[in-house]
């Protein structure tokens, strides 16, 4: 406790033109909200469709309704 937390992210670019975008959908689960609105900020301008839940509850829900192809998840949600 009481270290920060260290993010990076690589998404792969097409060749200079390439219109194409990333397929299949992020769910993000954290209950800090700023870091909700960290990652979202980060993966919408790459073409992704993104959601977020504040709760692992939440998130189930959400997957119940469309499974994605990427969970990220806070390891230490109440």
């Amino acid at each position: 406790m009481g270290v920060g937390t260290a993010l990076q992210t690589v998404m792969p670019r097409g060749k200079a033109g390439d219109t194409r975008r990333h397929h299949g959908s992020i769910l993000i689960v954290d209950d800090d909200e700023l870091i909700r609105d960290l990652l979202l900020e980060i993966f919408r301008p790459e073409g992704v469709s993104v959601r977020a839940a504040a709760s692992g509850r939440e998130a189930l829900a959400m997957v119940k309704q469309s499974v994605p192809a990427l969970l990220i998840v806070d390891v230490s949600l109440p």
